[in-house]
């Protein structure tokens, strides 16, 4: 689903954009190898062109990515397990932070792919400080889990889009309560 970039905060983007690297609907994975990380991190201005990533930079990505994707499902309940919390926590602990004074900003403590994936959890608590964390949410449908950013002003919505996923959901409900 396309994200519109002009009401969407560049740090959350950037995590929106990683999150979607998993594709449920179209059941592709752009982190397939680590040279597919790199490319990524390229073509999100995190890495200079021709960086190598590593196996293990992409089993940090892979996890990073989970964790995240976990997260965001659970910005719709409230309600994040202990051992996702705790992966994420691990994760991060992968990926180094520090602080700089004059930009007033977090920044990665490594360079190469790690330092690019420090990028995306400087992006995420950043989000988290903004307060635009929440709005960042994983679409519950089972065949869809696309990333997007809720704009509605209340905080309310469920879909990744209404037309397609939220259509979909009131199909399969309609059918359910009328053949059952």
């Amino acid at each position: 689903m396309p994200a519109d970039p002009l009401t969407i905060p560049p740090e959350v983007e950037l995590v929106r954009s990683f999150v979607n690297t998993l594709d449920v609907d179209g059941e592709t994975d752009e982190l397939a190898h680590p040279d597919d990380l790199a490319a990524w991190l390229a073509r999100a201005g995190l890495v200079p062109a021709g960086t190598v990533a590593s196996g293990r930079d992409l089993r940090i990505a892979l996890h990073l990515r989970a964790a995240l994707r976990a997260e965001l499902l659970a910005n719709h309940d409230g309600d994040l397990a202990p051992a996702d919390r705790a992966t994420l926590d691990e994760v991060y602990r992968e990926l180094p932070l520090h602080a700089v004074g004059a930009a007033e900003a977090l920044a990665p403590a490594a360079s190469g792919p790690r330092g690019g994936l420090s990028a995306i959890v400087a992006a995420a608590v950043t989000s988290r400080i903004k307060g635009t964390w929440s709005r960042l949410k994983i679409c519950p449908a089972e065949d869809c889990r696309w990333g997007f950013y809720d704009t509605s002003r209340n905080r309310s919505k469920r879909w990744c889009s209404m037309e397609v996923c939220g259509n979909r959901n009131k199909v399969r409900a309609y059918r359910d309560r009328t053949h059952a």
